[in-house]
Order: structure tokens, then C-alpha cells, then sequence
């Protein structure tokens, strides 16, 4: 994965830093995670108002499984791995984010606690925050963009929804 030009001296030591960019710099941010497929340019500038772009470090957990949700994070360059604690209390690996996907809409929709931990595997991310608070902000003043970021969040949850009964299916399948 090459490193986008947005990016500037990330440490990598697990650290969440605030970076200060520009509002052009977080409509490039939602454009290379992949949303330009979804909103026009005009669409992108007025949701990177409402974004705050942060960067992680290897290992950083963004939310732990029990957590209150009231943050949805859009990955726009590394990789987030999600676990959660099977029966026996063992953490197991249940999916990868990468670029272009939302990590915590499940519960960013639902408003359950957090289902999962999040954590940063790659040497480094850049993540777009995404507050309720400002959802909401955005859905009083866009009310037709804020449907739409919806309508791509439950969208998103549906195709890992069915891709996870595929792979169940052909694991029961195999037995």
C-alpha cells in the first residue's frame, strides 16, 4: 500500500493524534476511501465539515468490545482489525477494515455498545471521526446527504452481513 501524500510524519507508536488539516484535505481523505463512488464533490465538502481526521499507530485500539458508540470512524489509509472474546474469554479476529470502510457503524446506527474491539494492525492509519453529535448536525443542515451517508453505512453492513453467511455456509457445508 503506498502512502498517500496526506499523510505526514506518522510515528507508529500506537498513539491517536488529532491532525491538522484542511478542509481540502479531508474531501481528498473521503475521496481515496472510496465515497466519491456515492456523493458528488459537493456532497464530500460539506460531510468533511463535519469530520475530524486523526492518526493511529500500530496497535492502537479505537474502541474496546462493551464501549459506548457514539463514534463511527471511515478508515482512509491502513488496516483496522476487529476482535471480540469468544465464550471461553479468548480474543478472536473476526474481520479486517481497510481503506474505504466504516469501522463502528454497526453500533454507530443501533447506538448498542460496542460489539467488538478495534484496533489498528497496520503500521500506521488515518481515520476520518465521525461524532453522532455531528451526524446529526449534518442530517439538520443536509438532510439529504445525511440519508445517503446512511443509506452507504447500512449498505456496507448488509454486504459484510452476507459475506459472512456465505462463509458460515460453506463452513456448515464442509462438516
Amino acid at each position: 500500500m503506498s502512502t498517500p501524500a496526506y499523510i505526514d510524519n506518522l510515528d507508529g507508536k500506537g498513539a491517536l493524534g488529532e491532525i491538522k488539516s484542511q478542509h481540502e484535505d479531508h474531501v481528498l481523505m473521503l475521496e481515496c476511501a472510496g465515497l466519491a463512488e456515492t456523493f458528488d464533490e459537493d456532497e464530500l465538502s460539506a460531510i468533511a465539515n463535519y469530520l475530524t481526521a486523526f492518526r493511529a499507530g500500530h496497535k492502537h485500539k479505537l474502541f474496546r468490545q462493551g464501549d459506548p458508540s457514539n463514534v463511527a470512524w471511515i478508515i482512509a489509509y491502513g488496516v483496522v482489525e476487529l476482535t471480540t472474546l469468544d465464550g471461553t474469554g479468548r480474543r478472536v479476529a473476526t474481520t479486517e477494515l481497510d481503506v474505504g470502510d466504516v469501522c463502528g457503524d454497526l453500533e454507530f446506527i443501533d447506538g448498542e455498545f460496542r460489539g467488538s474491539t478495534a484496533a489498528v494492525i497496520s503500521d500506521n492509519a488515518i481515520l476520518l471521526h465521525l461524532s453522532r453529535d455531528s451526524y446529526d448536525k449534518l442530517c439538520h443542515e443536509h438532510p439529504e446527504i445525511g440519508h445517503k451517508l446512511m443509506v452507504r453505512l447500512a449498505k456496507d453492513i448488509c454486504a459484510r452481513l452476507r459475506a459472512t453467511s456465505t462463509n458460515l455456509t460453506g463452513l456448515y457445508r464442509a462438516k
